[in-house]
């Protein structure tokens, strides 16, 4: 439990002090809103440590149970005692824990022709995937205005995606490596911590997408096209920030599982090369603004998994 509350809690605590980032408007509701964008992102990260939490005591609780089962059969010559299985655990495991999603079978691939798209995950997968989804659709939808103003309301969601889509990167960044610490402290195989990098994937680029075109359709509005493509190329952080979005867009479509399975080595390559462009990208987008000790977490995490 040591490492998951070294990995987890400083981020959380630092999360929680920090202030979101710089916006034009009235001060009250750039306070209001700062407070929120603060307030969901450590949401974010308790919650998903509250899920690493539980499943490290399931783990826990499980081995302490064969443990003692092995201890007690060691000296009973008929081994009988725990030769039916407990109804409600068995239940769940057969309805929900290693239950298919669909039908009767585990693992089923998803075929359109000659082509895989996947395979679907298990039932319980399923609903922690489906969780972490609407917890982002909540906190990325909560508290905004969405009848008021719509420069005040474009303002508001564009520093709440970004903000989440910063967040969303530590886990992101975390699960992808095989050197990730919670394969062995859950016990979980990497091909299940690697289906749940390629959703916060997606997360992140949705996230990061509605932040850029938030910004873009403010921007247009105020002051016109001409206006917005020209500022565009003079002022870093807007352009380190679309190039930042294209990156996570071009990484997501591109690894898919049909590319990801067709040409792989392209796949890894393009993906290494694309992962630096998107955090170089983001550290000049973030050049002075908190958001960027977060990215600081994703670059070392990144760092220490291409190290070791």
């Amino acid at each position: 439990m040591a490492p998951l509350l070294i990995i987890w809690l400083p981020i959380a605590l630092c999360t929680a002090t920090v202030s979101a980032e710089k916006t034009h408007g009235s001060s009250a509701e750039l306070a209001a809103a700062a407070v929120d964008n603060s307030r969901f992102s450590k949401y974010t990260l308790i919650l998903l440590a509250a899920l690493v939490v539980c499943l490290a005591i399931y783990r826990t609780v499980l081995h302490s149970v064969r443990y003692i089962r092995a201890l007690t059969c060691l000296n009973n010559d008929t081994q009988q005692f725990f030769k039916d299985p407990n109804e409600l655990y068995a239940t769940f495991k057969q309805h929900l824990l290693y239950a298919p999603l669909f039908r009767k079978r585990h693992g089923r691939e998803m075929r359109i022709g000659p082509m895989s798209f996947g395979i679907l995950p298990t039932r319980f997968q399923s609903l922690a995937l489906a969780g972490i989804v609407t917890m982002n659709v909540v906190f990325c939808t909560y508290g905004i205005e969405w009848h008021g103003e719509q420069s005040a309301m474009l303002v508001h969601l564009r520093n709440r995606t970004g903000t989440l889509a910063m967040i969303n990167m530590i886990p992101l960044v975390l699960l992808a490596g095989r050197n990730n610490p919670l394969i062995w402290l859950l016990g979980i195989p990497f091909d299940v911590f690697n289906l749940v990098h390629r959703w916060f994937g997606r997360i992140v680029m949705v996230e990061a997408l509605l932040h850029s075109l938030a910004f873009t359709i403010n921007s247009v509005n105020k002051a016109g096209w001409n206006s917005f493509t020209s500022s565009l190329a003079k002022n870093q952080m807007l352009l380190t920030g679309a190039v930042g979005t294209i990156a996570l867009v071009v990484i997501t479509f591109q690894a898919s599982t049909v590319l990801r399975r067709a040409f792989y080595e392209t796949f890894l390559h393009l993906h290494i090369a694309l992962v630096i462009t998107a955090l170089v990208a983001l550290w000049y987008h973030l050049d002075g603004l908190p958001a960027q000790f977060h990215l600081k977490i994703v670059i070392v995490l990144w760092g220490l998994e291409r190290l070791l």
